[in-house]
């Protein structure tokens, strides 16, 4: 329970706020009023079919989550590391990648990189 509202809204509310969204992003992406945002948060305004999908892809969680909690939302990557790795070439990607599984092993020994060319 978020803040004494679960279910759908505190769900779209939690999202919102682990992404650092305001009320008022959120908003003008649906093309709502701020107040609408708020509204649905608390409860008070029920939340189209269509609404539901922007909703889900905003803040990157499935619809199915948002309606019932059921499903564990996916890995959220800072919006600032999506820029970094957009930045990159294919190969420093896949350089990121080995790190990381390097750290999520907790030192690990790394796969043997695959020869290009």
């Amino acid at each position: 329970m978020i803040n004494g509202v679960d279910g759908l809204p505190g769900r779209i509310r939690e999202a919102r706020e682990y992404l650092g969204l305001s009320q008022q992003f959120v908003s003008d992406q649906l093309g709502i009023h701020r107040a609408s945002v708020t509204e649905i948060e608390k409860g008070r305004r029920k939340v189209s079919a269509e609404e539901l999908a922007q909703l889900a892809k905003l803040l990157r969680r499935p619809a199915g989550w948002l309606l019932t909690g059921q499903y564990d939302p996916p890995v959220v990557l800072p919006p600032r590391l999506i820029a970094v790795l957009d930045t990159l070439s294919e190969r420093d990607r896949e350089e990121v990648t080995r790190f990381a599984e390097f750290i999520a092993h907790a030192g690990g020994p790394p796969r043997p990189r695959e020869e290009k060319g």
